[in-house]
């Protein structure tokens, strides 16, 4: 069926033909909801009439879709409109495998290619799925260089002869190269198996024949079993064997010709058992840089040394397997969840991609057993996404999950890819299709799913903990996702929105635990951030992490927010202290928990106790520009002021824009008395952040420098912001004291007492005071 350009199909617009062939026409068509090109395969009438044929191929595209990986094509959709069968997915730019071989190519580049194929494969077998027609027509090499496998499943399937060779077909059938049945016989002669001539169970064995048949191939020039007719060339599969690729006259290592031969065994059994392995053979001697000559007539005396070395090699090939077997089959025990990308189209689809991430990080931080790094790192990459190698090295995690949503109609579709960081080896991949009032749920799934690859052993508590559903409102989950996002902008508007998003999951479940622990975060950070007097966020805080621990007394988040607000408003530190400790019992890989508890220790003047507890906030979140410089605040506080300026500058080395880091470096240089250097950054920190507090530090620096005429007019200028904003009584009584204004500075603070918590007013007053 030929289809013009502009001619809708659903929410597809059809701009060019691409290609043709038996299952049917490909186009480059335009999906108009989300501004994006995709590919689109129009099957033939005579299948889209046959309902067994149409519900087998549902059927498989759906199992198609499950996998997720880079060298697989992405199935987006497999669609029904009348007669009419269509497949959509994504887009590719390049040349087939096929069009790629104009001749023997570098066997270097064909071991990386069979490499990735094979890699392909393992996500796919792992699946239960097998190709059956791999060839170089179904390899696609894009511009950029990667390779794609095409047409998963999605073999030619018609009424035929259980032989492929039964004298009831016409006769030019017997010399076409592909065949295609209801039975088993489905493939293309010369790269298809023994096993599948004969009609018998295909098997992942069955894709490593014909892969074995391509590298052949790729590396000779020439066709593997290639023969003059299609007959011919399944008795050469059936009886005879491959020519070693030596013979051909190309320079290849013996070992490559080995793999090769392996993988074509007539007997499946024989050859290599999981595509996995023979990569990783591949790889083992894609590094080498030995090659043979072409095989030579050789002296006998040379044939026991010859046996010799093939007997150490294939000892060496054989410790190498299994180490390499043994070290896939190891624990993971620490990952990196990268932000998932949104490949809607629609910005407003963020809230999505961001809270799946953060909701997965949260989930499998529950076991005990994996470090997982927090958000603040991970979000460093949103929308510049590392190689999964390079982000796995920065993080010194062992593996690295990525991720994609899609939203095609009303639906949401879920991609993920868990990879090994030390290998950029694919060790698992699925796609995930739900409704959004069912998102939760698939939440869920997801964090079991991926729990259960990490290969550690769970007890039936922490299974539960990781896959817990939270709430059975689709809606309610929704507004906790938009409540974590703009949570995380950091602002005064985002947190009272934020908040009011909260407050709306709770309205529609009352026991969301998840939503009162999130409110309780809003509120705390209102008081951080200085867009609310603590005295007035932290008892709501404190009430939203009570409600949510009635609930659910496994939230780490409520009882770290129950902890906080007991640390500023309790006069026993160390019963604050308790309560940390108690949320990180609760969740050992909770860094907002140490990152807290060390300010706590800071309170109590344990300041080797507190640069601990820093230091595994920064181990769990090693790029986090908070954390850093938090360790660099508890240096400073602790009298370590190169270490606290240090640790400054690494943050900003990360970030030059990060304002709070200029804070805390230039309380660092004040207190080393480079008055300059403090009025400097302090200066940058209000400018690029906008934090009174900033500004307070500013005029203490110039009063410290002796400009009282400034600090003078950086005063006016904070009561004049007091009349628009919050700005800390506090604040502005440090700066009277600087400028030796102690009556009026005392004065203020009992301004203050309406502002600050009891437990932290007593400690600061008292400090005010003592000072000269």
């Amino acid at each position: 069926m030929h289809l013009d350009a502009g001619t809708r199909l659903g929410a597809y617009e059809i701009v060019s033909p691409l290609g043709s062939g038996g299952m049917g026409e490909v186009y480059r068509a335009h999906d108009v909801r989300v501004d994006r090109d995709v590919a689109i395969k129009v099957l033939p009438q005579r299948l889209a009439r046959d309902d067994d044929a149409r519900a087998r191929l549902a059927r498989e595209a759906k199992a198609v879709a499950q996998i997720s990986h880079p060298n697989v094509l992405a199935l987006y959709e497999f669609e029904q409109e009348g007669d009419l069968a269509y497949v959509v997915t994504e887009l590719l730019e390049g040349e087939t495998l096929r069009e790629h071989l104009t001749g023997a190519m570098s066997w270097r580049r064909a071991v990386e290619i069979g490499a990735a194929i094979a890699d392909g494969l393992s996500a796919a077998h792992a699946k239960g799925i097998v190709h059956r027609d791999l060839k170089p027509e179904n390899v696609f090499i894009t511009n950029d260089g990667r390779v794609k496998i095409l047409d998963f499943g999605l073999a030619r399937s018609r009424p035929k002869p259980t032989s492929p060779i039964d004298d009831s077909q016409p006769t030019e059938r017997l010399h076409s190269d592909e065949i295609e049945s209801d039975s088993n016989v489905i493939g293309t002669v010369g790269y298809m198996a023994p096993e599948q001539l004969r009609a018998e169970l295909v098997t992942p064995a069955t894709d490593i024949f014909a892969l074995g048949c391509i590298l052949h191939e790729a590396v000779s020039g020439r066709k593997a079993f290639r023969a003059d007719t299609a007959i011919d060339t399944m008795t050469a599969v059936l009886r005879d064997d491959l020519p070693a690729l030596s013979e051909s006259g190309e320079r290849v290592p013996y070992e490559l010709d080995r793999i090769v031969q392996r993988c074509v065994e007539k007997n499946p059994a024989a050859r290599f058992q999981s595509a996995r392995d023979l990569a990783f053979a591949l790889r083992s001697i894609g590094t080498g840089s030995e090659s043979v000559e072409p095989r030579k007539r050789r002296p006998y005396a040379w044939i026991a040394a010859i046996a010799l070395a093939l007997a150490v090699i294939s000892t060496l090939i054989g410790v190498a397997v299994l180490r390499a077997r043994r070290a896939a089959n190891a624990p993971i025990r620490s990952l990196a969840v990268l932000p998932f990308a949104n490949d809607t189209s629609d910005p407003a689809n963020e809230y999505l991609s961001d809270g799946i991430t953060e909701t997965l990080i949260n989930n499998l931080s529950r076991i005990p057993d994996l470090a997982v790094v927090s958000r603040a790192s991970v979000f460093r990459y949103k929308g510049k996404p590392p190689a999964p190698q390079e982000a796995a090295r920065e993080l010194k995690v062992q593996a690295v999950l990525t991720g994609r949503i899609v939203r095609p109609h009303d639906e949401l579709i879920i991609s993920t890819e868990l990879i090994d960081g030390r290998t950029n080896r694919h060790l698992w991949g699925q796609q995930f299709r739900t409704k959004l009032d069912d998102l939760s749920t698939a939440q869920a799934a997801i964090s079991r799913e991926i729990a259960e690859q990490l290969r550690l052993e769970l007890s039936a508590p922490t299974r539960a903990r990781v896959a817990k559903r939270h709430t059975a409102s689709g809606e309610a989950y929704r507004q906790y996702l938009h409540g974590r996002y703009e949570l995380n902008k950091r602002t005064g508007e985002a947190f009272e929105r934020a908040i009011g998003h909260f407050r709306d999951a709770i309205a529609r479940d009352p026991q969301y635990a998840l939503a009162y622990a999130g409110l309780a975060d809003a509120y705390i950070l209102q008081s951080i951030y200085n867009e609310a007097p603590p005295a007035t966020a932290l008892p709501l805080a404190r009430e939203a992490a009570r409600r949510a621990l009635a609930i659910d007394d496994t939230l780490a988040e409520a009882q770290t927010s129950l902890a906080y607000f007991e640390m500023n408003f309790g006069s026993d530190l160390a019963a604050a202290a308790e309560e940390f400790e108690r949320a990180i019992a609760l969740n050992p890989n909770y860094a907002t928990a140490h990152q807290w508890y060390s300010r706590c220790l800071v309170e109590m003047k344990r300041y080797d106790d507190a640069i601990r507890a820093i230091r595994r906030a920064e181990s769990l979140d090693p790029l986090s520009l908070i954390i850093i410089a938090e360790l660099g605040g508890v240096y400073a506080d602790a009298g370590r002021l190169d270490e606290a300026i240090a640790e400054c500058k690494r943050a900003l080395a990360l970030e030059p824009d990060f304002a709070f880091g200029h804070y805390v470096l230039a309380g660092a240089y004040l207190k080393q008395r480079r008055h300059d250097d403090a009025i400097r950054e302090a200066t940058l920190a209000w400018n690029l952040g906008g934090d009174p507090r900033s500004l307070v530090r500013v005029g203490v620096s110039q009063a410290a420098a002796g400009r009282t005429q400034d600090a003078q007019r950086t005063l006016a200028t904070l009561e004049e912001l007091s009349k628009k904003r919050f700005v800390s009584s506090y604040g502005l009584a440090t700066l009277l004291q600087a400028l030796g204004r102690r009556d009026e500075a005392l004065a203020k603070m009992r301004n203050a007492a309406n502002e600050i918590p009891p437990g932290q007013y007593q400690r600061l007053l008292h400090e005010l005071e003592s000072k000269p």
